[in-house]
């Protein structure tokens, strides 16, 4: 019986275009949410198909107890998906205790046949080695910063014009994008730089 090819080769089979995804990380608190939803809504303004994926340490049932859906779940079904004209949401029971690496949601996202997205913006995840990291920075600079897949930094100790302010570290790697905590300059950065590599 042959092997079966290698996991980055399953998942270049999924889908012939790449989904470029990126995480925006950063303590509870730092205001990832706010930055998240303003460059959504920047990046869709501006024609793009955005998917979102929230990280959750929680087992969320947003199915209504007594509705097919549920009942099917109930059931055993590992998928349940509800297809309507206006939206489609899937339910999917992944049977582990950690949520699965998002280049894995990335390929199936990008293999989707209902939708294509032009990017897959993430929140949470830092500990995920399979997502490039947008790390927001408020206040002064932190002692510590993961430096591992970091891509870009957006802090507000930065101006609009990318001069660095008071700080930071010269042991930033020089590709790491420095950016302003501003929602527009980072939708431009995505837009303009991150899905284009």
């Amino acid at each position: 019986m042959p092997s079966s090819p290698p996991e980055s080769a399953q998942l270049s089979l999924l889908g012939n275009r790449p989904l470029h995804a990126l995480a925006f990380v950063a303590p509870s608190g730092t205001g990832k949410t706010t930055l998240l939803e303003a460059t959504v809504a920047a990046l869709v303004a501006d024609g793009l198909a955005v998917a979102v994926l929230k990280a959750s340490h929680h087992d969320h049932d947003l199915d209504r107890e007594g509705k097919d859906s549920w009942r099917m779940q109930r059931a055993g079904a590992a998928f349940v998906g509800l297809c309507g004209p206006g939206r489609t949401t899937f339910f999917s029971r992944s049977g582990r205790d950690v949520w699965p690496p998002v280049a894995r949601v990335a390929a199936w996202l990008a293999a989707a046949p209902f939708e294509r997205f032009d990017v897959l913006l993430c929140e949470g995840f830092s500990s995920d080695p399979s997502v490039a990291k947008l790390r927001v920075v408020r206040g002064p600079w932190p002692s510590e910063i993961v430096h591992d897949d970091l891509v870009a930094i957006a802090w507000d100790g930065l101006d609009d014009d990318d001069v660095l302010g008071g700080g930071v570290p010269e042991e930033l790697a020089p590709a790491v994008a420095r950016l302003p905590l501003d929602a527009a300059r980072v939708a431009r950065w995505i837009r303009e730089d991150w899905i284009r590599r």
